[in-house]
């Protein structure tokens, strides 16, 4: 056995690229279908169930913010809407990150397989660029989210993702 292969640090971009060849024989075997049927049906729930997960985990942690103020994106975070999304409402962050999974599956399937935006040369997995949509797509529907909420408070300290 090589040092390479016992470093996970070395390891990591072969994995990566391994992956990501992977994943575009999946896309290549989707596109025969026409990103149709019970092959897609399955990608596209496996695919959802991590995003879910995912986006849940973030919204829980906060972690959400972050990865919105590093796109740009600058979200007001209330006491109210913090308490619902990251205490012990484990219900409210999962239903915005289903809603959000959900908008995002139709841009996907647009962009990264119709429109082929997506491929193995690009540097990301599938999911990294899934997930990158689904940050992308986070801010609207928070703000949808945020909207249809009849409570309001002021911001929190320190929890306003607006860039500085």
């Amino acid at each position: 056995m090589s040092p390479d292969e016992l470093d996970p640090v070395a390891k990591a971009p072969q994995d990566n690229l391994d992956q990501r060849y992977t994943d575009q024989a999946v896309i290549n075997a989707l596109a025969e279908s026409g990103f149709s049927g019970p092959l897609y049906g399955w990608f596209e729930y496996e695919l959802s169930r991590y995003g879910v997960n995912m986006i849940a985990s973030w919204i829980k942690s906060g972690k959400i913010w972050g990865h919105c103020r590093k796109r740009g994106f600058g979200l007001l975070v209330t006491d109210i809407d913090r308490s619902h999304l990251q205490a012990d409402q484990w219900q409210a962050a999962h239903d915005l990150a289903s809603s959000t999974v959900v908008v995002t599956l139709e841009k996907f399937r647009k962009l990264a397989l119709l429109e082929r935006r997506w491929n193995a040369d690009g540097g990301t997995t599938i999911t990294t660029f899934f997930m990158g949509l689904v940050a992308y797509t986070f801010p609207n529907e928070y703000r949808q989210w945020r909207t249809s909420r009849d409570e309001t408070s002021a911001p929190a300290a320190g929890w306003s993702s607006r860039p500085r």
